[in-house]
């Protein structure tokens, strides 16, 4: 819980014949994050084999496709199956590729087919019935098709367009000769015929261009009488509507029976382009390949006993640990630069910090691992900031909620969130005896706006044990890394804390407890420690370099010039006051809770009484909607701004004594199952 995860490095040797079967086991496994061969052993070729390159382009391509099927069957299909439920996916590059190749190339002809017909009879019902709006038009006009056709010095153009451009085709045509015939075909479009001059044809149809114009010519069967060319459209629309509720309820089917299909043949791809993308790797010799990894401790064994059962013993695993001195993953780690993955291990009410961890960066697995301790001080930060039950459990209800909505999984950990900071602002508000802003219960500490200083104090004092506990943390990661240098000298160190702890003694005595110290042996107390550092620091640096995984080299002539050594106690000291008093905000924001809440109380009050002699329903009710709103209002602002004071102490006021966030994510090999 306060450091990452053991880890042990794997190194696998199989033959060729047994590598899809290992790759298929690691994957199904989920334990193994990988390592490059090009650092662990880079005298190796590159483990992908010869007959696999291909198949890399070839997956890629039925990939691109598959997503453009997935793509149209959820466009098609609003209540997409479910597909949850499907055997394993074939971790098999060849034989994946080669079964599934056909089956995708008929499913998806079948499909197209299908969308083919549905097209073309959607096209021409919408075909037939242009014609048959413009075959209306004409006999509302009172003319016949053959009878404007007949014209020798006159044209016309028939068609349909959109009504509300109706007035830009008008005044397109204006400056031009002709007559516009126009029949409504409902809200949306109109059918028209336009006749001009023969030699105004050209321009006339460019107009009509610009305002969407559909124009349609009938065809020959159905230029003579137009009652009977009417009833004949409307026999075959008939039919062909007949044909398309036929081949739509068709093409449904086919969609829901090919969708759990497409899913998983999109899932086996994906899977085997992982697996091939994992065996770049991999290292190659003749006849084996060589995969390298690290996984937890607690599954190293079971690993190990599973491959073995697996190939027959026709395998050879050697496990080695970080810490081992003279192992290979020894030596990889301090030689190669082979870096050990972070894999967090927390019981289940931490799991909600992690995001607030791994937003400012990765813990490094020889580190501390600050999960644990940002839970404790976020939450009472948090608690102190917002105390008041009833926003509280209104936190509390929405983080509920929050988790338990299935069809967003990913809201899970910021429902945990919330449900803790709310449970700790509830905790705070019983404390300041708060229940949405009124003070209606019995204070169990202490009403923030009527013991100013003792919120202040409480703050620094909390500030000061959140440093100090940075401090500690520190002196102990840098001890276990064998990293006497920062332990001892380092800003953060030993001595650097043993000042900042005097300095705060001798604040206390003279200034709370009024206590009279000599000036002279007050100095040589606080002055000692910075000389310590400042000194320790630069000859240990000359004598014996850097020791531990994360010291420094060995300093060179440059590295302490006269400018450092003569302003870091100023910079030690300015940082350990200024880090202190930036914890004040705390009270202050609590205050400042407080104070937003009294100033919906006096809004509500102006909008009317809701007790008294002159309070009427009216009155009530602004009231109570009034403080509704201020709460909603402070709930949603007081709430960011805490959150972000919250984060930024972590970050830097507690982060910056001992966490960096340089380390890698744990990052198994895994496929979608």
């Amino acid at each position: 819980m306060f450091t990452p995860e053991r880890m042990s490095l794997l190194q696998i040797v199989v033959l060729d014949d047994d590598l899809v079967t290992t790759c298929a086991a690691l994957a199904r496994q989920k334990v193994l994050h990988l390592v490059d061969r090009t650092v662990a052993a880079p005298a190796l070729l590159e483990g992908t084999p010869a007959f696999f390159s291909s198949a890399h382009t070839a997956f890629e391509t039925l990939l691109t496709q598959l997503d453009g099927t997935l793509t149209w069957l959820e466009d098609q299909l609003p209540d997409f199956p479910d597909c949850s439920t499907h055997p394993p996916i074939t971790l098999d590059p060849p034989r994946a590729l080669e079964e599934l190749t056909p089956q995708y190339a008929a499913c998806n002809e079948q499909l197209t087919q299908l969308r083919a017909t549905h097209d073309r009879t959607r096209a021409e019902i919408t075909r037939l019935t242009r014609v048959s709006d413009v075959l209306q038009s004409f006999e509302s006009a009172g003319v016949t098709y053959q009878e404007l056709s007949g014209f020798r010095y006159f044209a016309f153009l028939a068609g349909t367009m959109p009504f509300h451009y109706l007035q830009v085709l008008s005044a397109s045509l204006q400056h031009v000769p002709h007559h516009l015939e126009i029949r409504r075909l409902g809200e949306q479009d109109v059918s028209i015929i336009v006749l001009c001059p023969k030699d105004m044809v050209n321009p006339v149809r460019n107009a009509l261009r610009g305002v969407y114009f559909n124009e349609v010519e009938i065809p020959a069967e159905y230029q003579g009488n137009a009652q009977q060319a009417l009833d004949e459209i409307e026999v075959q629309l008939w039919t062909l509507r007949e044909d398309l509720a036929q081949v739509t309820g068709t093409l449904r089917a086919a969609a829901i029976a090919a969708a759990p299909r497409v899913v998983v043949w999109r899932k086996a791809v994906r899977g085997n382009l992982k697996l091939l993308e994992a065996m770049q790797l991999f290292g190659k010799t003749a006849r084996t390949t060589f995969i390298n990894g690290w996984v937890p401790r607690r599954e190293a064994a079971r690993i190990v006993a599973a491959l073995q059962q697996l190939l027959h013993g026709r395998v050879l695993v050697d496990v080695a640990e970080p810490e081992t001195a003279d192992s290979t993953a020894y030596e990889l780690v301090q030689r190669r630069g082979v870096r050990v993955p972070t894999k967090f291990r927390h019981p289940f009410f931490l799991k909600a910090f992690e995001g607030l961890v791994t937003t400012y960066g990765i813990p490094e697995y020889d580190g501390i691992d600050p999960t644990f301790f940002v839970a404790i001080t976020f939450l009472i930060m948090f608690g102190m900031m917002f105390g008041d039950v009833g926003q509280g459990a209104c936190l509390i209800l929405i983080g509920l909620l929050l988790t338990r909505a299935r069809s967003m999984p990913q809201l899970r950990p910021v429902g945990m969130l919330l449900m803790a900071t709310g449970a700790s602002a509830a905790v705070f508000g019983f404390l300041f005896g708060s229940v949405f802003g009124f003070e209606i219960l019995p204070a169990l500490w202490i009403s923030p706006m009527q013991h100013v200083p003792t919120m202040l104090i409480t703050a620094v004092l909390l500030g000061i044990s959140i440093l100090s506990l940075g401090i500690i943390l520190n002196v102990i990661q840098a001890f276990a890394r064998k990293d006497l240098r920062v332990a001892w000298f380092g800003q953060w160190g030993l001595i650097s804390g043993m000042f900042y702890w005097m300095a705060l003694g001798i604040f206390y005595l003279t200034v709370v407890r009024d206590v009279d110290i000599p000036v002279v042996p007050a100095l040589l107390v606080l002055f000692t420690p910075i000389v310590l550092v400042v000194l320790g620091d630069y000859y240990y640096a000359r004598l014996f370099g850097g020791t531990g995984d994360h010291a420094p080299v060995a300093a060179g002539p440059d590295d302490h010039s006269i400018a450092e050594v003569i302003f870091k106690p100023v910079e030690i000291t300015l940082n350990f006051a200024t880090h202190t008093i930036s914890f004040v905000r705390i009270g202050a924001f609590g205050m400042n809770h407080a104070a937003l809440m009294m100033v919906v109380f006096i809004l509500a009050k102006i909008g009317g009484e809701f007790n008294g002699p002159h309070a009427t329903m009216a009155t009530k009710t602004s009231y109570i909607i009034t403080v509704i709103v201020g709460n909603i209002f402070v709930m949603v602002l007081e709430g960011m701004v805490v959150f972000i004071q919250c984060l930024r102490l972590e970050y830097y006021e507690f982060f910056s004594k001992f966490y960096a966030g340089d380390g890698i994510r744990y990052q198994p090999l895994e496929v979608e199952e």
